[in-house]
């Protein structure tokens, strides 16, 4: 047997449509029905269906839902009994009138910039405690709740990092492009677009292609799609590679936008989540992570090394597999911070002494939310948002003390500019800061003395955020 070696494991992600629920779609003209004659328990390799028509041998099916949904492969079908591929047998239970449904699991994206990854879930047990006259063990253990989070490291890159930002803080941001120079496509919805609308209705396809990048709305709301290769090219109706993000009404502007990219992130509510995919590669094991939120990001600017963040996140359930059957992965580009130069403002003005920063993005997320008949959390409810750093510098002038002893406001932006292209950039920009930290600098033995002020940064009334994240890419959608 091999042996598992975390140089060839692979981290995944994908959106999800609401807490917990991947966005997969459902297979057009596929099997669809509900569990029927009996339950389906944990270690099951088969379920029996009260119709098995549309199913066939090899399709990827969607099994529960929204509290213990999980993804299993047919390998067999004989009457209305479905029998499962043995390495994706069932992990939870299911009752009787339970959906199964067939679905297309492709669209995983690798994040192509973590460096480790660390799951702490936990299924919880709970021990009998009868006294029943016998000391030598437990006389019975019930299973309990599935305790699910993690933490990843991960680098500051070219492409890849927005992700983890975006579910950091807001499911609505902005996003905008210049225009297209040349024969551009310009419109308007001729319908309201909902949010996971997969297609959308335009007054007139003039100009769009398969492939265009068609920006809606121009303000705050602004979001870019992709026209998807499924569009036929001749329908008002065109198809779009991922979902749409935001709720737009009809007569909506929709122009058509080249590279590079801008997306700006500010406070809001959380996505519903993403599902992430854990894949040992060399002995094909995985977990499915679903309803992973965002709890903190610290991130670490540094110029002893690249620089990372640490990603904490919780989820709401895990399903293990021994067998792929999540497609191909789409991968991003991954450079980094290697050429990057980064340069930071304090109060407006550049600091040439600072050493390093920290920067602490929490969203105190309550995830001990259990409900009757589930072994997952129900809900990842937000709690107080706070954004919080340091920042350690050469004492060159007391300037930063004064600010802290006085109770100054200031402000804080740090911007990485990507050296070899104008395409890439990211910059973290806090408006409103508070210092504290000692009314004094320490006095080494020799050598350059340092300070190290703490900072919280508070919301600003004209961003409406305590922090605004800025966003040069490549990338037309962030996730």
């Amino acid at each position: 047997m091999a042996q598992a070696s975390g140089s060839n494991g692979l981290v995944s992600f994908r959106r999800e449509q609401s807490f917990g629920v991947p966005d997969f779609p459902d297979v057009s003209g596929g099997g669809s029905s509900t569990i029927s004659v009996a339950a389906a328990g944990p270690g099951a390799t088969s379920i029996e269906v009260a119709s098995a028509t549309n199913f066939a041998i090899g399709d990827k099916i969607k099994v529960g839902d929204s509290r213990n949904l999980e993804y299993v492969e047919i390998l067999s079908i004989s009457s209305n009994v479905l029998t499962l591929h043995p390495n994706t047998r069932i992990n939870y239970r299911h009752e009787i009138g339970e959906a199964v449904v067939e679905q297309s699991l492709a669209g995983f994206v690798k994040i192509g910039a973590i460096t480790s990854y660390n799951l702490d879930g936990e299924l919880q047990q709970f021990e009998s405690g009868a006294i029943d006259g016998v000391r030598q063990g437990v006389q019975g253990v019930r299973s309990g709740n599935y305790v699910v989070n993690g933490n990843l490291t991960v680098e500051i890159a070219t492409e890849g990092v927005g992700v983890f930002l975006a579910h950091a803080l807001n499911a609505a941001y902005k996003s905008t492009g210049p225009a297209e120079p040349v024969t551009p496509a310009a419109t308007t919805l001729a319908n309201v677009a909902a949010i996971g609308d997969r297609t959308i209705e335009v007054a007139a396809f003039t100009n769009i292609s398969v492939g265009d990048l068609l920006r809606i709305e121009s303000g705050d709301n602004a979001e870019i799609v992709k026209v998807d290769a499924a569009w036929g090219g001749a329908s008002t109706t065109v198809d779009i590679e991922q979902p749409v993000r935001q709720a737009h009404a009809g007569s909506s502007t929709v122009d058509e936008v080249i590279t590079p990219f801008t997306h700006t992130i500010k406070r809001g509510s959380l996505p519903p989540g993403m599902s992430m995919l854990l894949h040992l590669s060399d002995i094909d094991s995985l977990a499915l992570i679903r309803g992973a939120k965002i709890n903190s990001l610290d991130l670490t600017l540094d110029p002893s090394g690249i620089n990372t963040m640490n990603v904490s996140f919780l989820a709401q359930g895990a399903q293990m597999l021994q067998r792929d059957i999540f497609g191909t992965l789409t991968s991003v580009t991954h450079n980094p911070l290697v050429p990057w130069e980064a340069a930071l403002k304090e109060g407006g003005s550049a600091i040439a002494t600072v050493e390093s920063m920290a920067l602490n993005i929490e969203n105190n997320i309550s995830a001990d939310r259990f409900t009757v008949g589930s072994r997952f959390i129900g809900a990842a409810t937000e709690g107080k948002e706070r954004t919080s750093g340091s920042i350690q510098y050469q004492y060159n002038d007391a300037s930063l003390v004064k600010k802290a002893i006085e109770e100054v406001e200031s402000s804080l932006n740090v911007k990485w500019t990507y050296t070899l292209d104008a395409n890439h950039t990211l910059e973290i920009d806090l408006p409103r800061v508070k210092y504290g930290g000692s009314p004094h600098p320490a006095l080494p033995d020799e050598g350059p003395i340092t300070d190290t002020r703490s900072f919280t940064a508070l919301r600003d009334a004209t961003e409406q955020s305590d922090v605004k994240i800025t966003i040069l890419t490549t990338e037309y959608t962030l996730y």
